[in-house]
């Protein structure tokens, strides 16, 4: 089985999960991220001026995407961002799987109903990562996923 991704839960709490996350991905000036045409997360500041045009925007670089997960404390209801190489093309929203997998997009994660965690990446070494902050957070429900699996998938 060719691991295409990873599936586990996070707590159910307020905090930076997708900072804890993306961590290395965002540390890379690698990606341009786009949001999913569906994102509910409520943060626990006010947004400045700043944040609030961040918010506005479906595209982000990586560092203005660095900052929209850092800033404050949150809780992701439901959030999907696709990240796209910068030297690459760059295309919308995924919203299943399929497209993910016949798209430019590299790296996707998606979290649904605050705690379910959808990690894909076309790059086995961010896989292994994302694989080690799984178990250095003490997550839970490891689940491997391969193409098979990802096909399945549904964002948004």
């Amino acid at each position: 089985m060719e691991k295409i991704g990873l599936f586990f839960r996070v707590p159910n709490t307020y905090g930076k999960v997708l900072s804890d996350l993306l961590g290395s991905l965002l540390e890379e000036d690698k990606y341009i991220w786009r949001k999913g045409n569906h994102i509910e997360i409520l943060f626990s500041d006010d947004f400045n001026s700043e944040m609030k045009n961040i918010e506005r925007l479906k595209t982000l670089n990586n560092d203005q995407m660095k900052r929209y997960v850092s800033f404050g404390s949150y809780y992701p209801i439901i959030a999907t961002f696709s990240g796209y190489l910068t030297n690459g093309e760059i295309g919308s929203s995924i919203l299943n799987g399929k497209e993910f997998l016949n798209s430019p997009c590299n790296v996707l994660i998606s979290i649904v109903d605050t705690t379910e965690v959808t990690f894909l990446s076309k790059d086995n070494d961010v896989i292994t990562d994302m694989e080690k902050k799984y178990f250095q957070y003490n997550f839970s429900d490891l689940r491997y996923m391969d193409v098979e699996d990802c096909v399945k998938l549904r964002f948004d």
